[in-house]
């Protein structure tokens, strides 16, 4: 088979695309982006998805760019004929159409069946199978982009049409490796592992299955009949040390605690005897005790008052001692602050009056400045007329001046210039005709010349000699001098129409005017910098009209102050005024600062008299307070007296007191000590009476709990033992000893028969070496460019159930496997098992395939690649149709037929 042409419409990138394939090695090239690799999924997808097909692989090849739906056309040889196949992929509605060399179109479904019959696959497929089906049509002749490094073995035969390629091997060996009955008995083996066991497992509902789920219930009943057998064994032991227990408990310790709790009841009369007598002894010291306790707190209280007083009226004294002292005080301190007070009265009366003559020298101060002002104003105004008057006049002078800007000028006399320079050049290439002697008539210009008569011409003339001779004369050439006379014709009108633009005679006159404008364009920039600082009138007259108001004020404000302010000072003396002026804000510096030192010694005397006025006011209060005090402790002292006595009436109580006291303790001590912190004879017989109390209620609850026990052991016993536990786990065991004699015979048959498949597939390995020695061979041989080791070889393995694997390359001494080389030596590896693949197939495709990489060698380095081409090249030689598309298609197109070149 070989492709011959494509044409793609609307296809992704592609409004229109068509190409020619080459039968031999043909190379698209392109940028990226250029739509390389959507051309190959395209053509991909022509081949082998119908025309009808939805989803995702329809909707990668729809434009985004461009209307209409995708249409591909494509070319190629099949079974010797020419064969042209179109889709138009437009989902439920898309169209196929095939029609070979002389026959009618095939359309639809019929198209599509006889696509495959070409193609040597089983059908075209539909959208259902496109994600699953599609990736693994021609993966071995077409290397998409990205998939050149990855190992094709590995992806399973499905990926490499392994049932072809073992028919075209099978055909291409000496005899057959395989005979039919050895496929019928390998089948039966087969069938006969599959019917009892899975990839994962036992097959379920397999007699194997049957034996081992037999096997499990036979062991989950021996296990129930042991449990079982175990239970009534232990509820049996149970049964017997509750009894024992029971009966012991009874028969011992129930006495023993009833006498122990006799005897504790005894005892705690005889202790409760005790208790009520010493009761009675400490209810006759309770009120002794009291009474005590009352007396001493009498004594105490009289004691205290006592001594209080006297401190209080020792304390009485020292105050009032105090009193009389700063009262003495209090009055000389007011003498000095009413002194103060007079002082300070004095100085603000002089720095009053030194204030106001300040005001009055100020003021005269500010009217002469005010009168300065004025004038200086006046000095002003007339210098900005001034200056107005200079500025009105020179822009009147530049209006009325005629004269052009400096460029223009500038630009005339340059064409002055030019113009002098092309009359010295014509002046240099005139013509001088002289005619010195003449038989005959000479006319210069129709115009006579007489022997001796010279002429000057600068164009071009006319020389006539006699009637039968003209001459036409051009001086310098004849066009150079024409050129110089337009040039100079038309800068004399250029430099005439500026003349007459200016109303000026000459360039010259339009030079001086330039001068005078220049003068005075310099004159109003002298007198632009020297703008006042005022330059407006209306800002003057506002400033002296203010400062004659404020003048009219001052002279007011002088008619009316004091006259002592000023006193043998003239008006109009300004140094005078500012010495008073500055000898006045001294004298009222110095008064100000003894104001202010009085001011606060004034305050800090004020001070300490409040503070000693409050201090006097404390001590009074406290002097006061004392004396309430003093005076309520003498009462209380006489009303103690009174109630109890004085201190030796109850001194004298007490001891009497004491004496009862002491008797009754006496009796008290002779009787046992009472149980005041629960650490005495009563508690503790208390405490093992309680504990005797519990331990036999403990004991009675333990009877009771092991009759409860008792009766439900029994009642167990009696459920286990109506069926014979013995003769039940005996039964169970039989079955189980017959459970795994079944399974182990069954599982025996099951292992013979996977040894007899692995024995025959062992056999069927071995002679893979007729199915991949071949390949071996033609992979070498395209590999010979790329290893010069004379010892490189390339090995493979095939299994009749999963087919080619193991791909390794032998180099060095070494088997490197597949994963183990770098990218680039995969991708040539890679390409090589292709090529092998594609030669043998092409056996049943017509002698040949089409081979194509899209950039599948992008880790290979620029010196290997040249082997590559080679490698390629030799393909194409071989008699397979190779293409090769790249971004980068400079190397390749050495060994290529035809090159294609995408925009």
């Amino acid at each position: 088979m070989k492709l011959l042409s494509c044409s793609l419409n609307s296809v992704r990138r592609h409004a229109a695309l068509k190409l020619d394939f080459h039968p031999g090695l043909t190379l698209i090239t392109g940028a990226n982006e250029s739509g390389k690799s959507s051309l190959v999924e395209a053509l991909h997808r022509t081949l082998f998805l119908r025309g009808n097909a939805t989803g995702a692989p329809l909707q990668q090849l729809r434009s985004l760019q461009h209307s209409g739906h995708p249409q591909v056309t494509l070319t190629f040889e099949a079974k010797g004929r020419s064969w042209v196949l179109q889709k138009r992929f437009s989902g439920q509605s898309g169209t196929t159409s095939l029609s070979g060399a002389g026959e009618p179109a095939r359309l639809g479904s019929e198209a599509e069946e006889q696509l495959a019959s070409l193609l040597g696959v089983d059908e075209i497929i539909g959208s259902r199978q496109a994600g699953r089906v599609l990736p693994t049509r021609w993966a071995h002749l077409w290397v998409m982009q990205g998939e050149g490094g990855r190992d094709l073995l590995k992806l399973g035969g499905e990926h490499y049409d392994l049932r072809s390629l073992i028919d075209q091997l099978e055909q291409g060996a000496d005899a057959a490796l395989q005979s039919p009955l050895d496929q019928q008995l390998h089948d039966q083996l087969e069938q006969l592992v599959s019917a009892s066991l899975t990839t994962r497992g036992t097959r379920h509902q397999s007699i194997l299955w049957q034996r081992e789920q037999a096997l499990k219930a036979s062991e989950e009943r021996l296990a129930s009949a042991m449990a079982e057998l175990h239970d009534y064994e232990q509820a049996s032991t149970s049964l017997d040390a509750l009894d024992d227990e029971q009966r012991q408990l009874e028969q011992t310790c129930k006495p023993q605690l009833e006498h122990e709790q006799n005897q504790l009841m005894e005892e705690q009369r005889q202790v409760a005897q005790a208790k009520a007598a010493r009761q009675s002894l400490e209810q006759q010291l309770t009120p002794l005790n009291q009474r005590q306790q009352q007396l001493h707190l009498q004594l105490r209280r009289l004691q205290e008052t006592e001594t209080t007083l006297a401190n209080q009226q020792q304390q009485n004294v020292r105050v009032t001692a105090e009193l009389e002292l700063l009262q003495r005080l209090l009055v000389e301190q007011s003498e000095t602050v009413k002194r103060l007070m007079l002082d300070r009265d004095q100085l603000e009366q002089k720095r009053s009056g030194l204030e106001r003559r300040g005001q009055q020298l100020r003021r005269l101060e500010e009217r002469l400045q005010l009168e300065q002002r004025l004038t200086q104003l006046a000095r002003q105004q007339q210098q900005l007329l001034s200056w107005k008057r200079q500025q009105k006049e020179i822009s009147e002078a530049l209006s009325s001046l005629r004269a052009p800007e400096p460029e223009a000028l500038v630009k005339l006399q340059k064409q002055t210039r030019q113009l002098e320079a092309l009359a010295i050049r014509s002046d240099a290439m005139a013509s001088v005709v002289t005619l010195e002697c003449s038989d005959q008539q000479v006319r210069l210009d129709d115009a006579p010349m007489e022997p001796g008569e010279s002429q000057r011409r600068i164009s071009t003339f006319s020389l006539s000699v006699g009637k039968g001779v003209k001459l036409r004369i051009a001086p310098g050439g004849g066009d150079g001098l024409e050129t110089i006379h337009r040039e100079h014709q038309t800068l004399t009108q250029t430099i005439q129409a500026s003349l007459s633009h200016w109303q000026a005679t000459s360039v010259a006159e339009l030079e001086t005017r330039g001068r005078q404008r220049m003068e005075l364009m310099t004159r109003q920039s002298l007198l632009q910098q020297q703008t006042p600082e005022i330059d407006d009138p209306k800002i003057i007259q506002a400033e002296e009209a203010s400062a004659r108001e404020r003048l009219e004020n001052l002279e007011q404000e002088l008619k009316d102050g004091a006259q002592a302010a000023r006193e043998g000072l003239s008006i109009q003396d300004a140094e005078a005024i500012q010495q008073a002026l500055i000898t006045c804000r001294q004298h009222y510096r110095t008064t100000n600062e003894q104001s202010q030192s009085l001011h606060k010694q004034l305050e800090q005397q004020e001070t300490l008299l409040k503070g000693q006025q409050q201090q006097q006011q404390t001590l009074q209060l406290q002097r006061e307070a004392l004396t309430a005090e003093i005076r309520s402790l003498d009462q209380q002292r006489l009303a103690l007296i009174r109630d109890h006595g004085d201190s030796e009436r109850i001194a004298a109580d007490l001891r009497q007191l004491e004496e009862q006291i002491s008797n009754l303790q006496t009796q008290l001590n002779a009787l046992p000590k009472a149980d005041r912190a629960n650490n005495g004879p009563e508690a503790a017989i208390e405490r093992r009476l309680k504990a005797a109390q519990q331990q036999l209620q403990q004991l009675q609850e333990r009877l009771q709990s092991l009759s409860s026990e008792r009766g439900a052991l029994r009642e167990r016993c009696n459920s286990l033992g109506r069926r014979d536990p013995y003769a039940h786990a005996e039964e169970a065991r039989t079955q189980l000893e017959q459970a795994r004699q079944a399974h182990s015979t069954e599982a025996l048959q099951v292992k013979a028969h996977q040894h007899l498949l692995h024995l025959f597939n062992t056999a069927r390995s071995d002679l893979s070496q007729r199915y991949t020695a071949p390949l071996s061979r033609s992979i070498a041989h395209y590999l010979r460019p790329l290893l010069t080791q004379p010892d490189a070889l390339c090995s493979l393995s095939y299994d009749a159930k999963n087919g080619l694997g193991d791909l390794r390359l032998q180099r060095d001494g070494l088997t490197l496997p597949f994963a183990n080389l770098s990218g680039g030596m995969r991708e040539q590896l890679n390409a090589a098992l292709r090529l092998a693949l594609a030669d043998t197939l092409r056996t049943g495709h017509d002698g040949c395939l089409p081979v194509l990489f899209d950039d599948a060698f992008s880790n290979t380095d620029p010196a290997r690649l040249q082997a590559v081409l080679s490698m390629l090249r030799q393909a194409a030689d071989d008699g397979l149709q190779v293409v090769v598309l790249s971004c980068d298609g400079t190397p390749y197109r050495a060994v290529a037929d035809a090159v294609v070149e995408l925009s």
